[in-house]
């Protein structure tokens, strides 16, 4: 009995990763401090500070979509990132509710029709984002499709982050790409990323390179191995 016990043991550590930090302490160490600003609805006044000059804010968080997010916030927020400052925007769902069409309307936007948790593997083509990323999970029910012409020639100059193939079909989950003299990254997900279970994710990695590469600053290249 005891020995039958070992070997279920014995099993289940084989079949279940080890828990460890997404992000090594030595990586922490050398990160670039980043101020964010988390916009929601307690704190989307803030973004008239943008605006006035009166922040020293590198990125903005953008959790609002255009029901509770009024169209001159969203101006000021795409003038303050087109001078050099970065955003983070998500294509939540419904679309209403999606801080990602604040600023990229015209978005092509396919719906899977039911919230799914996405094992998102990272793009083939390198970006300073991936850096250490292999696979993102992502709570999400809309995707970015190649498949709808001519709205993708607005993103000229935009690099894949993430995506999913399902059959022929290149499902996008995360892009990045120039604004003016600023950044921006688009995740296809549940505004409240990075939401993930256990160490087997790169998540919290892939959120950290987002915040690092959106001020400008220089993505570490190491990658922390499973042990």
């Amino acid at each position: 009995m005891k020995r039958a016990l070992h070997v279920f043991l014995l099993l289940l550590l084989v079949a279940v990763p080890p828990r460890v930090r997404a992000v090594a302490p030595e990586i922490k160490d050398k990160l670039s401090k980043v101020k964010v600003l988390p916009v929601n609805t307690d704190t989307k006044l803030k973004v008239w500070e943008l605006a006035k000059g009166d922040s020293d804010f590198q990125v903005v968080d953008l959790k609002l979509g255009p029901r509770d997010f009024e169209t001159e916030l969203g101006n000021v927020v795409a003038s303050w990132v087109k001078e050099g400052n970065g955003v983070l925007v998500y294509l939540s769902y419904p679309l209403e509710n999606a801080s990602s069409q604040v600023l990229f309307s015209y978005l092509p936007i396919k719906d899977a029709g039911t919230w799914e948790r996405i094992k998102a593997e990272a793009y083939p083509e390198a970006h300073p984002v991936l850096n250490g990323v292999k696979t993102v999970e992502v709570w999400a029910h809309n995707y970015i499709s190649f498949y709808k012409q001519p709205a993708m020639a607005q993103l000229e100059g935009w690099s894949v982050l993430l995506h999913q193939m399902i059959g022929t079909e290149d499902r996008i989950y995360a892009m990045a790409g120039p604004m003016g003299s600023g950044r921006a990254v688009i995740i296809a997900a549940y505004p409240f990323f990075p939401e993930y279970h256990g160490a087997v994710f790169d998540n919290e990695r892939f959120l950290v390179n987002i915040y690092q590469w959106l001020a400008g600053s220089e993505v570490p290249e190491e990658i922390l191995p499973l042990k």
